[in-house]
């Protein structure tokens, strides 16, 4: 399974947001109505092997919302601290 596309009407810093985490889709989303389109990217090239679907990096200033987005997509606190213990 893969996290494609994620949209937070309000979420702490976050207010209406988009959030596009695949370029294999373009992915319209009409809050007025509350519906989505997705359709595949014709312009969409892999340069992954098979194996690796996507791989995306959440990147910014201190404080911009970065652990927010992190604890928003389901990755709580503890489970990143012990994430991070295993890679030293």
């Amino acid at each position: 399974m893969e996290l494609v596309y994620a949209w937070m009407e309000k979420f702490r810093n976050y207010k209406e947001v988009n959030l596009n985490f695949s370029d294999r889709f373009i992915i319209d989303y009409d809050n007025s109505n509350k519906t989505i389109k997705i359709t595949p990217n014709a312009a969409y090239i892999s340069i992954y092997p098979e194996y690796i679907t996507n791989i995306n990096a959440v990147v910014g200033r201190n404080g911009v919302g970065k652990t927010n987005l992190l604890d928003a997509i389901g990755l709580r606190t503890n489970d990143r601290k012990k994430i991070t213990l295993n890679l030293k």
